[in-house]
């Protein structure tokens, strides 16, 4: 199950604890997917839904807060990995539900927004989680941070973005083929509107997940930092290496003071070791500074001798 999946799931659970969320959480829903039908002489409305555990939570929302007898149909969708599509639909008292849910008024215009009874918090939340539930997703947190609401209705998408607004989200508004599209991205964002909808375990998931990204993507960065200083310890040595064994070729290497033929001897027997490591192996121990300064005055005087490295001129003609 996707996560987008699971929280719907997790919505669908939750129960109207009033008459005023049941209300704001259907007309949501009809409003997004919502039809009005003709046939023999009668009006019936008709809500298009994605899954069955959905169809049936309007079923027993309608059922309940109307006391109307409802119908659900169940049709194959012609949308690319979508198998079925549902519709639930109701003709009893048409007139008063249609009113209620903000869908028609008493001289029979359509509405988009709030219905007049979402006046509590909890009901403009239902608002949204109907929103969500019925044209919403959101992307797996381990992949990316982006969650949108897919709206035909250019009206509804406005009154939903001010709603969203308002609780102090930013959301963005985009078009799509024809449709209004709601996102909002980054973590603390979709966390912040999954909690106001009520998905609290896809919070956690969510947060969970976004934890383990960022773990990953530091262990990442401290991997790379540090094959990066291993590679520049491996080019200096191999550098150093190579400066001493021309000094010796030279016959300059006994030429040199005893501290800077014995920092010399011990970077050819022990050419994987760092400059502390070198430093501490120093009769008596030296400091890190102090054994950098000898080798570079190694190499520095093995170039003032000719001494040329392949690799040196190249990062240097690159330099120019």
């Amino acid at each position: 199950m996707s996560f987008s999946s699971a929280a719907k799931e997790e919505l669908m659970r939750i129960p109207c604890r009033h008459e005023g969320c049941a209300i704001a959480e259907l007309s949501a829903v009809a409003q997004v997917g919502g039809s009005l039908l003709l046939g023999r002489g009668r009006m019936a409305l008709s809500i298009q839904v994605e899954n069955g555990a959905l169809a049936r939570r309007v079923y027993s929302l309608m059922k309940e807060t109307f006391g109307v007898e409802l119908e659900i149909r169940v049709q194959d969708s012609r949308r690319l990995g979508k198998q079925h599509v549902y519709f639930v639909t109701l003709q009893e008292r048409l007139p008063h539900v249609l009113r209620t849910l903000n869908l028609m008024d008493r001289n029979g215009l359509s509405h988009r927004g709030l219905p007049a009874s979402a006046t509590r918090s909890c009901c403009r939340r239902a608002f949204l989680r109907g929103i969500f539930l019925s044209c919403g997703s959101v992307t797996n947190p381990e992949k990316g941070y982006h969650l949108e609401l897919v709206l035909k209705n250019p009206g509804l998408a406005e009154a939903v973005r001010k709603l969203i607004r308002e609780f102090g989200l930013k959301v963005g508004l985009s078009r799509r083929k024809g449709d209004s599209v709601l996102y909002l991205k980054g973590a603390d964002s979709i966390g912040d509107f999954l909690a106001l909808i009520g998905a609290h375990t896809a919070i956690l998931q969510h947060e969970n997940a976004r934890i383990l990204k960022e773990m990953r993507n530091q262990v990442n960065r401290a991997v790379n930092c540090e094959t990066a200083n291993l590679n520049k310890t491996v080019k200096a040595a191999v550098r150093q290496g190579s400066c001493i064994r021309f000094l010796m070729e030279q016959g300059a290497f006994n030429e040199l003071n005893s501290g800077l033929r014995e920092a010399g001897v011990l970077r050819l027997q022990y050419p994987e070791a760092s400059i502390q490591e070198l430093a501490d192996l120093t009769e008596p121990p030296t400091g890190k500074s102090g054994m950098n300064h000898r080798l570079r005055r190694l190499c520095q005087i093995a170039e003032e001798l000719g001494w040329r490295d392949g690799l040196g001129e190249e990062a240097e003609g690159e330099s120019r």
